[in-house]
């Protein structure tokens, strides 16, 4: 962890009343923009004298078409609903895209809690190193708080639980404003209070991704810091001695001590990674403890194992890639199908087959 882990640490107030402002002024701006898309125009009412532009297709900005409305429409159908309930940390963190997770590795060091109530609980995030801004605000709903409050078990396993359940998220950054937020909405995941109904058609038109590096990071402190995982168990000890859920904050010094705890954490505890990472790392690790112990038997059956999940993730990937060239294939191949989504099925074509020859080298 940097050493500049708590310096942008400041008393509780301020940094909600700062994140408050933000809102209030975000909320402000959103309101009086021009350019936004309503779920309507998307479903087909859409004015072409409006002259919206898009960045779909990376050619640059242009004008939104027909097509792309029905682009817009089939990406915010996947992902309509796709976690109701809630979203777990680690899902979170497997569907996310690499590029956050590697910049919540190395620029995002704390994710502190700086209030509760009930199951809402406020994190708080340095910001990255070419932020306007020292600190980001991430909040986190555990959709299981009062279950595990009420079930009749031990607060340290009901915690675990806690842990391991559906989440509704929410930041305060600018990516997850312009980009995730709407994701986050049409998911089922978003915390609020802003629920975003525009689609990011310049800022994120193929809806790619779920996660900003600092939510990522706040994920990551969920599911592997023992630091967290020992206030968790104390939010459900305090909540079975309550009738009320009345907001709590911590203060500057007692941030200033998880921080040092956490600076005792392993590498492991704080890596932001995904379970297939993990899943490698561990195999990596068997093999290397039985090179150094000598154990040519135990080598060998670590790399057969390795080898036959290799080929059968290959296999795998295989076969989903031609299953996803078949259906777009069989969607270009239709004459309902618009000449421009035709055009932009058969280029996502050439690079699913492009990825079947490599899979094929493999």
């Amino acid at each position: 962890m940097a050493k500049s882990s708590s310096e942008h640490l400041i008393a509780v107030n301020k940094a909600l009343k700062e994140a408050v402002t933000r809102h209030k002024q975000g909320i402000q701006e959103r309101g009086q923009s021009s350019i936004l898309v309503s779920p309507d125009e998307i479903r087909g009412t859409y004015d072409h004298q409006r002259n919206l532009l898009t960045s779909l297709g990376n050619n640059g900005l242009r004008p939104i078409t027909q097509d792309d409305l029905a682009v817009f429409r089939a990406s915010a159908k996947i992902h309509g609903k796709k976690a109701a309930g809630g979203i777990t940390a680690q899902r979170m963190l497997d569907t996310s895209m690499p590029g956050p997770r590697d910049r919540a590795h190395r620029e995002i060091h704390t994710a502190l809690v700086i209030r509760h109530k009930g199951g809402l609980v406020t994190f708080q995030t340095n910001a990255g190193p070419n932020s306007k801004v020292r600190r980001h605000m991430v909040s986190v709903e555990f959709q299981d708080f009062e279950d595990m409050v009420v079930a009749p078990v031990e607060a340290k396993a009901a915690a675990g639980r806690l842990i391991k359940g559906k989440l509704k998220i929410d930041c305060n950054c600018e990516d997850w404003r312009y980009r995730l937020r709407y994701i986050a909405t049409t998911g089922g995941w978003a915390a609020g209070p802003w629920f975003e109904h525009s689609y990011p058609k310049i800022t994120n038109p193929l809806l790619t991704g779920c996660g900003c590096k600092h939510v990522l990071r706040v994920m990551t402190t969920i599911i592997a810091s023992p630091t967290f995982k020992a206030q968790a168990v104390k939010l459900i000890e305090g909540a079975r001695t309550a009738v009320e859920r009345v907001a709590k904050t911590r203060t500057v010094k007692q941030m200033k001590a998880d921080v040092e705890k956490m600076q005792k954490e392993t590498h492991r505890q704080r890596r932001v990674t995904t379970t297939a990472d993990k899943k490698a790392e561990r195999e990596r690790w068997r093999l290397n403890r039985a090179m150094k112990a000598g154990v040519a038997d135990a080598k060998k059956a670590a790399e057969d194992k390795a080898r036959k999940q290799a080929a059968k993730d290959a296999r795998t990937a295989i076969s989903q890639t031609k299953k996803a060239i078949k259906q777009a294939q069989d969607l270009a191949d239709n004459p309902r199908t618009s000449a421009a989504v035709r055009a932009l099925l058969l280029g996502e074509i050439a690079d699913r087959q492009a990825d079947l020859e490599r899979l094929g080298k493999k």
